[in-house]
């Protein structure tokens, strides 16, 4: 047996982990808590029974479940089964109509189902039409298109620059390179922030997604997505840490970093040149966003 996740004529939003799908064809919300969320999701494209417990990582049991009680809501298409032999099925785990458990259902009026989409103030619930296609994103500075605002002109950005491997100080990651201000070799001490052009997409049907970033920084560097702070090597002056890191040479700094289905990222820098005088700053970095079906 295959099975498929009914699309059509639902609304789905992120709520706590998990989903909340609005079924416009009989006016009923159904709340999906995280596993049976994740074996939705899976169901994205037509998937056997083992593989859908390969996939998800969820005991048999367990899927199976969550499978007779999607069935039960009528979120899944199932070929050649009829919607009354599901029913029955989940029946016997007491999921009838509203289904208990895991998932739960309520009829909601049209008019509160539609104040909860676009410009109704309720929360923007809106469909979820995107294909997975799970695989590996690289972003690596030097091929990818970033900007700088250099610290003797806060007002402007410009091109970066690809910085010679003639330091012999930098330790490159490999397939990438350094860039930096177009003054790099002479530049003004102060804040540098690089914004990478190319985004993160992940689609809402995804299952899961995380990025791996590398980067070197002359010298301290921080790094952000969406604005939020994940990542820092140590501040001037500090030498290396306890693992010998310093910022442009020995291992790299290194995080991973969760990313949420159905949400684009942007990824940026600001690398603080250090000192009371004009002196070298550059950037090299490596993220990798891989998303899984």
């Amino acid at each position: 047996m295959r099975f498929n996740a009914r699309t059509g004529g639902l609304v789905v939003e992120e709520l706590d982990g998990g989903l909340v799908i609005y079924d416009t064809s009989n006016d009923r919300a159904h709340y999906l808590e995280p596993a049976t969320a994740t074996v939705w999701r899976a169901c994205a494209t037509t998937r056997t029974f083992d593989e859908l417990t390969a996939s998800t990582g969820l005991e048999r049991g367990a899927c199976q479940a969550a499978l007779d009680q999607l069935g039960a809501a009528g979120l899944l298409e199932v070929p050649g089964v009829s919607r009354r032999a599901v029913l029955g099925t989940a029946a016997k785990l007491g999921v009838a109509g509203a289904a208990a458990g895991p998932i739960l259902s309520a009829v909601i009026p049209a008019a509160a189902a539609a104040a909860s989409g676009p410009g109704g103030g309720g929360g923007g619930i809106v469909p979820c039409t995107e294909v997975c296609v799970a695989g590996s994103t690289t972003l690596a500075s030097g091929t990818t298109p970033t900007t700088v605002q250099s610290a003797d002109d806060p007002t402007a950005m410009t091109a970066v620059t690809a910085v010679p491997a003639t330091n012999g100080a930098y330790t490159v990651i490999p397939g990438t390179s350094y860039v930096g201000p177009p003054d790099f070799a002479a530049a003004p001490p102060g804040d540098y922030t690089y914004v990478v052009g190319q985004v993160i997409h992940v689609p809402c049907s995804a299952m899961s997604a995380s990025l791996d970033l590398q980067y070197y920084s002359d010298n301290q560097g921080t790094a952000y997505l969406n604005g939020n702070q994940i990542a820092q090597n140590q501040p001037c002056g500090a030498g290396a840490d306890a693992n010998g890191v310093v910022e442009f040479t020995g291992n790299p700094e290194e995080v991973t970093v969760a990313l949420t289905p159905g949400e684009t990222y942007s990824l940026s820098f600001l690398v603080n040149n250090c000192g009371t005088s004009d002196n070298p700053t550059a950037l090299d970095y490596k993220a990798v966003a891989t998303i899984n079906c």
